[in-house]
């Protein structure tokens, strides 16, 4: 009969390789960490708006389902290396295979049950993640537009859901909007800090600040549109645009790119908080 501290040893163990496991990046993650940020805060700001409905909540484990699946689908087709697929491919493949089909079916149920005008909605991310695959096919993902075509399909995500979860149209089209605008900008300012002193770096880091300031312009003169009820929603672009113009101008050198995460981050929050209030 085994012993009291053996048996108590056992779930100890089993902590100690969970820990482990994840020390050692075996969880098959995107590693992406601004991805998280892109799809998180536009799927929390409809939520917050929206009213909770069973289609709504499907369509959510949808979009969660089809973001997890993108780190083993990287890894059984070699864009991680070909050590971890040798090691991870078999895990990544009966990953990969329930998140598919987990995805395919709650995205039909939630579909179903809900209105048709998320239905069509569902298009807008379906489109934008096609245009990502042939770049992801060819390892172009990293590249400039590879980057921001990526944000922005990960921020139509929440358009389905949105009007899955009673929306208004004009609503879900100003929260898409601002946080494309708000991580295009922030891949911009991410991409030039990696960069550094190169001649490509000081070009787009001018481009980057005039688009910045041409933004806040515009958001600025919609807001004052007395003929667009929801304008003043365009003033959540504003840390964002402001961050990013900060960032560029502060030359943060690349080791430093945590701090400048957090600093998109902390922007986030503003803009999440704007959108909420003005909307």
């Amino acid at each position: 009969m085994p012993s009291q501290s053996l048996i108590a040893d056992k779930p100890a163990s089993g902590l100690r390789r969970a820990l482990r496991t994840i020390a050692r990046g075996r969880l098959l993650l995107p590693k992406e960490h601004g991805a998280y940020a892109e799809i998180g805060f536009p799927l929390a700001t409809v939520l917050l708006l929206g009213v909770p409905n069973l289609g709504a909540s499907l369509l959510l484990i949808t979009v969660v389902f089809v973001f997890l699946l993108h780190e083993p689908v990287l890894v059984l087709i070699g864009h991680r290396g070909t050590r971890r697929r040798r090691e991870a491919g078999a895990t990544a493949g009966r990953l990969a295979s329930v998140l598919a089909i987990g995805a395919l079916g709650f995205g039909i149920a939630g579909l179903w049950m809900s209105p048709p005008m998320a239905r069509w909605g569902a298009a807008v991310p379906l489109i934008l993640g096609g245009a990502l695959l042939p770049l992801t096919a060819t390892r172009r993902e990293k590249t400039l537009p590879g980057e921001l075509i990526a944000a922005v399909a990960l921020v139509a995500a929440c358009v389905p859901v949105a009007l899955a979860a009673s929306v208004p149209i004009s609503a879900t089209v100003a929260v898409a909007m601002v946080w494309g605008v708000t991580f295009g900008l922030g891949t911009l300012a991410v991409r030039t800090t990696v960069l550094g002193a190169k001649g490509e770096a000081r070009r787009l880091r001018v481009a980057t600040v005039l688009l910045s300031l041409g933004t806040m312009l515009v958001a600025v003169w919609i807001a004052t549109r007395p003929d667009m009820p929801i304008g003043q929603a365009a003033l959540a672009v504003l840390p964002g645009a402001i961050a990013t113009i900060s960032l560029i101008l502060m030359r943060i050198p690349p080791r430093r790119l945590r701090a400048i995460g957090w600093t998109i981050a902390a922007s986030n929050l503003m803009a999440l908080a704007l959108l909420l209030v003005l909307l």
